[in-house]
């Protein structure tokens, strides 16, 4: 629709016709006079009111004329239309520039909507962050705080545990004093009545003396006559005794005359007698020699103490359950032997070539090479040689050095029995001799170092181990150094391995075997709950690898045993409720204890030793 005033502009061009009044939108019509309009009497006296006396109706004027002229000119149509065009055309500019606005407002407000999200997100990141930082400072500060009552706790206990300590030796100080001076006068009071008792002995024994002598000096002719009548009894015993004796011989002579007289019973007598005494020791020997070969052969040597070779002549080999078990727990294949073992790199190279070797000798029948690993106990000495069989496929046998010493004069003939024994094992045998510098020391050529059974068990072992063996592998271990062995020994041996303490990354990895071996449970207890419902272990443990390092460096010196021995405790200890799971706190607790263990036995050794030096002093 057309603006009001536009339409109020062409009918005066057109010839000042009044406008339609059916049109609502249409405009008042434009009159213009050239007189002004009287101002009304209550404006001018209103301050607010606008002031028309000085008002010019010239341009006014001059604008009528223009548009009269215009209406006049044969070009007022085209104008208009050229002026409705323009006004169509700043009208579709002004929508499209509303248009351009509007979306550039809603741009704005998402831009500003995004901005402020983010800026949201900053503040609630940060209002977290700060929040998060608050926790962490303050779980630090309650860690601190934990730590120092905990250290204080610790120092008050260690000083309480040593107080305790100390009253306890002073106590014992005294015990001792007391029981040695109580043992004195107790002794004294012995020798006392010693000497009384002994004084009343021979007091009494010459009273008794004194009433024997004086009795038989007034019974002395009842003595003669009971004397005389037990003489002649005695002799009429022995006279019948004597009587009855030739008799019988007599009677031994007749047979015998008659069988000599006779060469038929002659020769029947002696075949029998022959026949009886061949039968008998025949038997006697023939049993023996059997029952040795068979032991022999199916049997195991006294010396050994534990092997992996089946002992047909134990009754637990014929129980099924336990027959069963052994062959299968023979026939599982072994893992690797120095996997077996955490040992330093250097070291796992040249046990891999040993184990390899032996292997190799087993498969093709060539002969074996001896070891000798020595070091500090608990190292893996035994494992590594256990495993070292199992790999290598032969049957193992452990042998403790200390039990030859044990069987006296039957140690040699044990010796050879043991050797017989491996050279007969179809596999092949491993032969390990646990604490081997026991009875393979030097010192055969001081009598007072090493004893006769000793020199003679000593050379059975080099006369059987002298040769190339394709039967044996020979491993002695030692805790002791290379030189405490005899020179002979060492020249049968072909590789020395030293097993050292683990260090700290070798005590790393120890801990985190053994946390899996001893402090991660099978919660399920019976095969038929595992079948059903599956292996589910529990975890007993809450060390971190921090922890695990931190634990590494306390427990430097210890060995693999050692460590051992320590997990079990720790696990000993959760299942005593000490702690709910084993921590870091949980081991210092009870290094704590060890520690002051080990005090308390250096202590009672030294307090020991003084008492038996006062003991010693006493008159």
């Amino acid at each position: 629709p057309e603006m009001g005033w536009t339409a109020s502009i062409r009918d005066a061009l057109v010839g000042g016709r009044p406008p339609s009044t059916t049109s609502s939108d249409a405009a008042p019509p434009l009159v213009l006079s050239a007189s002004p309009t009287p101002v009304p009497e209550s404006d001018r006296n209103d301050s607010r009111a606008p002031r028309f006396e000085t008002f010019d109706p010239t341009a006014l004027e001059r604008g009528v004329k223009a548009i009269r002229e215009l209406n006049e000119s044969p070009l007022a149509d085209s104008a208009l239309q050229l002026m409705r065009d323009q006004e169509r055309t700043r009208q579709v500019e002004t929508q499209a520039a509303m248009e351009d606005r509007r979306r550039h407002n809603n741009e704005f407000a998402k831009t500003a909507q995004m901005e402020m999200e983010e800026i949201r997100k900053r503040n609630e990141a940060e209002r977290l962050n700060e929040e998060k930082q608050a926790a962490l400072y303050k779980a630090k500060i309650q860690s601190k705080l934990d730590q120092q009552k905990l250290q204080e706790q610790r120092q008050y206990d260690t000083e309480q545990r040593q107080k305790q300590h100390e009253m306890f030796l002073q106590q014992e100080a005294t015990r001792k004093a007391n029981d040695a001076e109580i043992e004195a006068a107790r002794l004294k009071a012995y020798e006392r009545q010693a000497r009384i008792d002994q004084e009343t002995v021979r007091v009494r024994e010459e009273a008794a003396a004194t009433g024997r002598i004086r009795q038989e000096r007034d019974n002395e002719d009842v003595a003669t006559r009971r004397s005389e009548m037990q003489n002649a009894a005695t002799l009429a015993a022995r006279l019948e005794s004597i009587r009855l004796h030739y008799q019988n011989i007599n009677s031994i002579g007749s047979s015998l005359k008659d069988a000599l007289s006779d060469p038929q019973k002659c020769i029947q007598g002696v075949a029998l007698v022959t026949a009886l005494s061949l039968g008998f020791f025949g038997a006697r020997n023939g049993t023996q020699v059997i029952g040795k070969y068979i032991s022999s052969r199916l049997g195991r040597p006294q010396l050994v103490r534990e092997t992996s070779r089946t002992n047909y002549l134990s009754p637990r080999t014929w129980i099924p359950p336990f027959g069963a078990m052994r062959s299968s727990f023979q026939t599982t294949p072994a893992v690797k032997a120095v996997d077996q073992v955490v040992l330093s790199p250097s070291l796992r190279s040249r046990l891999t070539w040993i184990a390899d070797a032996a292997q190799s000798a087993t498969m093709h029948r060539s002969p074996y090479r001896h070891l000798l690993l020595h070091g500090p106990p608990g190292t893996g000495k035994t494992l590594f040689a256990r495993a070292l069989a199992v790999d290598s496929g032969m049957d193992y046998a452990i042998i403790s050095g200390g039990d030859l010493s044990q069987l006296g004069k039957a140690a040699v003939t044990e010796l050879h029995a043991l050797f017989d024994w491996a050279e007969k094992s179809p596999r092949g045998a491993l032969l390990f001799f646990d604490e081997a510098d026991s009875f393979l020391r030097k010192g055969r050529e001081d009598s007072q170092a090493m004893s006769e059974q000793g020199r003679h068990v000593l050379s059975a072992f080099l006369q059987r181990t002298g040769t190339d063996s394709r039967k044996f592998m020979i491993v002695l271990a030692s805790n002791m150094n290379l030189e405490s062995f005899d020179d002979a020994v060492k020249d049968r041996i072909d590789e020395f391995v030293e097993f050292e303490i683990p260090d700290h990354e070798q005590r790393k990895q120890l801990l985190k075997m053994f946390f899996e071996r001893y402090l991660e449970v099978d919660s399920r207890t019976g095969p038929i709950q595992k079948w059903l419902h599956g292996d589910s272990r529990t975890v007993l443990h809450e060390f971190t690898p921090n922890d695990v390092d931190m634990l590494s460096e306390r427990l430097d010196g210890f060995s693999g045993r050692q460590m051992a021995k320590f997990v079990i405790s720790m696990r000993a200890a959760v299942f005593g409720h000490l702690a709910p799971k084993a921590t870091l706190s949980v081991a210092d607790q009870l290094l704590s204890w060890r520690e002051w263990d080990r005090r308390s036995r250096a202590a009672s050794v030294q307090a020991r030793e003084r008492s038996f030096n006062n003991i010693n002093q006493l008159p």
